[in-house]
């Protein structure tokens, strides 16, 4: 049977219309593929503020879990023992944990004072902490739970007005200790999140002719849920010049959040 032409014209475009829609089917599993491998920090790039997840970054498929709304919410999407290979995961007490009562600056510093040491943003619900040590760095995670939405856009609104004013410098007492932070500078946040913040910071403990320390701070939101980061050399160990937040601390505690 021969096929009229129009007809085998109208067979062509219908080819053609499988093979494009196959085509972009595949790209956008790629995309998925590689935004969801994309979870990584990059530091020393300087951006002017937070990020969003919008438009790239980590996809999250299917249905997501409930998002934590207590501490026992936290505790169950925190790091534990195992979750990053080589690493070591504890639950950081006392003055490795401190509480936003325990840390002073002047304003409008606060905000940034409280990410230096580690401990939360805001006036969150609740607060779990993890502290991860390997390949000699240490790394303090500190989730927070907010009332909402809202308040958890707060907190980060203010640690970036604080990043903003405090660029050259401030002073803060950490449960009594002095400490100076002679530089912050922001940097390339991680992707994925709603919000997310990435920092530079120098820190000099004691007095003038102290030592100085870098660190660095990431901070993520996904919905009323906040997650900091504070990576430092360990045990008083030279930091190494590429020093970042590790990419799998970030990513494995960020996931376990979705």
């Amino acid at each position: 049977m021969i096929t009229p032409p129009e007809d085998q014209d109208r067979t062509e475009k219908d080819d053609t219309m499988k093979r494009y829609a196959y085509g972009t089917a595949a790209r956008r599993f790629t995309v998925c593929a590689v935004s969801a491998a994309a979870l990584v920090l990059a530091a020393g790039c300087s951006v002017s503020g937070s990020s969003s997840g919008g438009g790239g970054g980590l996809q999250r498929q299917g249905a997501a879990s409930p998002a934590p709304t207590d501490a026992a919410g936290l505790t169950a999407k925190a790091l534990k023992t195992g979750s990053i290979p080589g690493a070591t995961v504890t639950t950081p007490t006392g003055a490795q944990a401190p509480r936003p009562k325990d840390v002073a600056a002047d304003k409008p510093c606060g905000p940034l004072a409280r990410a230096v040491a580690g401990t939360a943003l805001g006036s969150p619900e609740d607060t779990v902490f993890r502290r991860v040590t390997g390949d000699g760095l240490t790394t303090t995670v500190t989730l927070t739970v907010y009332q909402d939405e809202e308040k958890a856009t707060a907190a980060l609104t203010a640690l970036s007005d604080a990043a903003d004013a405090c660029t050259g410098g401030f002073t803060l007492k950490v449960s009594g200790t002095e400490h100076r932070v002679t530089a912050a500078a922001r940097e390339l946040a991680p992707q994925g999140a709603d919000q997310a913040m990435g920092f530079g910071i120098t820190r000099r403990v004691g007095e003038a002719d102290g030592t100085d320390t870098p660190e660095k701070v990431a901070v993520m939101r996904r919905g009323s849920t906040v997650v900091l980061f504070t990576t430092t050399a360990s045990d008083g160990a030279p930091a190494p010049k590429d020093l970042a937040v590790p990419p799998a601390v970030v990513e494995t505690q960020f996931v376990a959040l979705a």
